[in-house]
């Protein structure tokens, strides 16, 4: 701001000494010319009046042609061209106004400077001082400081062991849920590789990616009584792991939940396709339909009113 201050401030200034510059240059040039002409109207030599004399004859024919030409010829005057040339190269000196001039821009501009001369909204340091004061200090321990951030340590120690320990709880859940469902002999390669990943994983996203590889393989055959029925089977270990594990809910996709439901419904489980449905629609996904999840709802609930009749 201050800065600007001084900008505006030259920039005055500079059309100020500009101003006066042109002013003086005109009254000095004006002065000159009337000089001159004062002086060129004192140096003309004016034609004397003629004075008639009655004793003084006429002339006459007798006066010769050389005093005729003579008396014929013309008055010129010779007006001194050096006051011009003068005038043209003349520079009048215009002190004092730029004297002022810049004594003002100078002036201008040390107010500027000063810090009275921008208005700044700062606190008043007295009050700040004198609240100061009035803080008691307080005289913290070294030990106290190294006491406190050991103790924070250990928090976050703590709550990292407990997640660990919850997520041992979770796989072994998982595993206890998994021992009663064994890999069958009927299945096919595809199949029990599935199965055989999701009961060997030891961490939740990678047994979520063998479920949901036993749940499509299940799918696929769905027109085979055993595949369709197995694949529904399948639903506990999915909902528990979803359930127990919020992380992998992040790695869950519209297709499982689309092949999950269509196996519960082909087996009587409106109930459990539905609420599936619906937590596919609670994550925003998609089953690749047109209508989406919304109508695949719809769907399930004319097949469940069909089979109550």
């Amino acid at each position: 701001m201050e800065i600007i201050v001084i900008i505006v401030l030259v920039l005055i200034g500079f059309y100020l000494f500009k101003r006066a510059q042109r002013v003086a240059r005109e009254e000095q040039l004006k002065a000159f010319n009337e000089k001159v002409n004062t002086k060129a109207e004192q140096e003309t030599v004016t034609e004397p009046a003629m004075v008639v004399d009655d004793n003084i004859p006429p002339l006459s024919a007798s006066v010769t042609p050389a005093v005729q030409d003579i008396a014929s010829t013309p008055i010129t005057m010779k007006v001194p061209t050096e006051p011009l040339e003068q005038v043209m190269a003349y520079e009048p000196e215009i002190a004092d106004p730029v004297i002022d001039v810049q004594a003002q821009i100078a002036a201008q501009a040390e107010k500027a400077r000063e810090p009275s001369a921008v208005k700044h909204n700062e606190p008043d340091l007295t009050l700040v001082e004198n609240d100061i004061k009035d803080v008691p200090l307080t005289v913290v321990d070294e030990h106290q400081v190294t006491d406190t951030a050991v103790e924070a340590v250990e928090a976050v120690e703590a709550v990292e062991a407990v997640e660990a320990v919850e997520a041992v709880e979770a796989v072994e859940a998982d595993n206890a849920v998994a021992a009663n469902q064994p890999i069958p002999q009927w299945a096919n390669d595809k199949l029990q590789q599935s199965m055989s990943h999701y009961l060997q994983a030891t961490t939740p996203d990678s047994r979520l990616l063998g479920l949901t590889g036993a749940i499509k393989e299940c799918y696929k055959l769905r027109k085979q009584a055993q595949y369709s029925q197995y694949g529904c089977e399948l639903y506990q270990q999915f909902d528990q792991l979803v359930l127990e594990n919020q992380k992998v809910v992040a790695l869950l996709s519209g297709e499982v939940f689309m092949q999950l439901s269509t196996l519960l419904s082909d087996n009587g489980q409106y109930a459990q396709a539905i609420a599936l449905c619906e937590q596919a629609q609670g994550l925003q996904l998609t089953d690749g339909t047109v209508t989406g999840f919304e109508g695949r709802i719809t769907r399930i609930q004319r097949s469940q009113a069909k089979a109550m009749r």
